[in-house]
């Protein structure tokens, strides 16, 4: 079509038409220019599409990748059980972790395995930061547990035994308590050449008299001393007499019966030591017993059973105990009747 002329072109009507074409040119290009966009978009979409589909891995691979992911998971699970005998840490259940690796043998379909899949890596990671800040001291570990984790289970079991808690130093124990120190034996009442003379007033005398009579020289001294002070002529309030103080019906008991012959130092001696020997050999070698018998008689020590309850005779036992280095823990009075307390009292005047 052959295009109008200049003066054709200026007219209204002509001019008209041609605003309309240029008009209807114009909204076709525009159209054209949106389909063809819409058109790109579409084209665009699809080939994402098929790219993502490309890029996602088949079903056959991720059933071969299975395998391998389930080590590493069972490997990680070794390590971190490891990790929590030899670390304080808050222990976790291995299994719970891999309880959703497992479920991937199941039927899932493609989207599933990927999920199973990508949370398996995340519990992995996590187990790895765990294990390797328990295991950081030893080199050694890492690499065998990284060698492990290819080899599969077998292997990580076969190398989890290289890193035991005996590795870790275990918590010094505290020192036990010492215990207190065993409380000192009783004096000996039997004769040792090893005590020696007793450095008091008629000391070699003691000695002797005590060799004789199988007796501790250092006892029958102390004896001496809490009686009556090493003083021959000593006479008690109950008619004790000498340097041992020697009841007269004792004396007559054991060979001495002239009452006189008590302030002879050598004889009260003799006489004492023979009652002492008898007590000795009657009361078993306790020296609590002989003691007692010896200050309050015999006879109170076998009605209270042991010390009797007066004052003067724990006193008398206790003092002794003290020269000689000892101490006594007396048990408490035994209790009796009030009859049988007079008797003793009475009989302590006339038992020796």
């Amino acid at each position: 079509m052959r295009s109008p002329s200049p003066a054709r072109r200026r007219s209204p009507r002509v001019a008209g038409l041609a605003g309309l074409m240029a008009e209807r040119r114009h909204t076709g290009s525009r159209r054209l220019s949106a389909c063809s966009a819409s058109l790109l978009l579409a084209c665009a979409g699809a080939l994402g599409a098929h790219a993502a589909e490309l890029a996602r891995p088949s079903d056959a691979d991720l059933r071969a990748a299975l395998p391998a992911a389930t080590a590493g998971a069972a490997s990680q699970a070794a390590h971190l059980a490891v990790a929590t005998a030899a670390a304080p840490i808050d222990p976790i259940d291995p299994i719970a972790l891999i309880n959703p690796i497992a479920l991937i043998a199941g039927d899932l379909d493609q989207a599933g395995v990927c999920q199973r899949l990508a949370e398996a890596a995340t519990a992995e990671g996590e187990l790895a930061a765990m294990t390797g800040a328990a295991l950081r001291p030893d080199s050694a570990a890492p690499a065998a547990a990284a060698g492990s984790s290819n080899a599969g289970p077998a292997a990580a079991a076969a190398a989890a035994p290289a890193v035991t808690p005996a590795t870790v130093a275990s918590p010094a124990h505290p020192a036990a308590a010492t215990p207190p120190p065993a409380p000192k034996p009783h004096p000996a009442l039997g004769f040792d050449a090893t005590f020696g003379v007793p450095r008091r007033p008629f000391g070699k005398l003691i000695y002797q008299i005590a060799r004789t009579y199988a007796l501790n020289p250092l006892l029958v001294a102390a004896i001496a001393k809490v009686e009556s002070d090493f003083n021959p002529r000593a006479r008690s309030r109950k008619g004790a007499y000498g340097l041992m103080q020697v009841l007269p019906s004792t004396a007559r008991r054991f060979g001495l019966p002239r009452k006189r012959d008590l302030f002879n130092p050598r004889k009260n001696l003799e006489t004492a030591s023979r009652y002492l020997r008898w007590l000795v050999d009657r009361f078993g070698d306790d020296p609590v017993r002989v003691l007692a018998a010896y200050n309050a008689g015999e006879g109170a020590v076998d009605r209270f059973g042991g010390v009797p309850p007066f004052s003067e005779t724990r006193d008398y036992v206790q003092r002794i105990f003290g020269l000689l280095g000892f101490s006594v823990l007396l048990d408490a009075p035994a209790t009796a009747p009030v009859a049988a307390a007079a008797a003793a009292l009475a009989g302590v005047a006339g038992a020796r």
